[in-house]
């Protein structure tokens, strides 16, 4: 079998000639010889025995960049109505959103060892913030990219398999809140004090996540993921089943229809999670 032929059969539980073994490089790619990054990951896991299942690469679409999130080319479509503007301050980017309705701020931190950015300032934290992201939300802008998606499966061939990211906020809107958006102690707080503004914006941001996954599943993608980090670790089991398990049942459900496949990512801590 080539390594795409056996990385859709198992994903699919049919017979393979043997276990794919699918290492995610992730971060550690930006440390190896440059020798090694130039001739690619798909060379790279072929020499070492691996079969390339790429991880959300691309996407079959463009959106609006609702996090601040410039980087990736995919997120490049304006917001009608709101204005982005970043300060680089060394290690520290600030994000300000400007909207007739107020604006949000937020500020990342570089972390060199990691190559990563963590944030240190969520741009949720009042109840009047809820209606700003929700207004910003509401106009974001989702179009098709079907082209780039036969790019990356005509570049990657019988060497693999690229699955697409599938959501415009990286992974379900309740846990974008947890980590990008409002931060896990405060979104807890806000859900007590004043849970019709969050579950307002859940609502809307849920509306433009299944606009993508509708999206998507036109597109010649097999199998599409979703960076979504389940975890106990700082979601409740009771928040899971609330928030966001209709969501993945919800997108997954379009998926399946489609005759497609869903990949879930999760970070650990998890047995909670599982039905008894």
């Amino acid at each position: 079998m080539t390594s795409h032929e056996r990385l859709v059969a198992a994903l699919h539980g049919l017979e393979v000639d043997r276990l794919p073994w699918s290492p995610f490089l992730a971060y550690w790619w930006d440390y190896q010889p440059k020798e090694v990054q130039d001739r690619g990951q798909i060379a790279f896991l072929r020499e070492i025995g691996a079969d390339a299942l790429l991880r959300g690469f691309i996407t079959a679409f463009t959106c609006s960049d609702v996090q601040g999130l410039s980087q990736y080319a995919s997120f490049s479509e304006p917001i009608p109505g709101v204005e982005f503007r970043r300060q680089e301050k060394g290690d520290l980017w600030q994000n300000e959103f400007s909207t007739p309705v107020g604006r949000l701020v937020s500020t990342a931190q570089r972390s060199p060892d990691g190559n990563t950015r963590f944030l240190v300032e969520h741009p949720v934290k009042r109840r009047e913030d809820y209606k700003i992201l929700r207004f910003i939300v509401e106009r974001m802008v989702i179009r098709p990219d079907y082209d780039a998606v036969q790019q990356e499966i005509d570049r990657v061939g019988k060497d693999g398999l690229s699955v697409p990211l599938v959501s415009p906020f990286l992974k379900t809107p309740f846990q974008a809140l947890v980590e990008h958006y409002v931060g896990t102690e405060q979104l807890v707080y806000d859900l007590a004090d004043y849970p019709e503004e969050v579950e307002e914006l859940l609502a809307v941001m849920a509306e433009k996540a299944l606009e993508a996954v509708r999206i998507s599943v036109e597109s010649p993608a097999q199998a599409f993921i979703s960076w979504e980090d389940s975890s106990t670790t700082n979601v409740s089991p009771v928040l899971f089943d609330r928030y966001i398990a209709p969501e993945l049942n919800r997108g997954g459900g379009v998926i399946d229809a489609a005759g497609r496949l869903l990949l879930h990512h999760a970070c650990g801590h998890v047995r909670a999670l599982l039905p008894t």
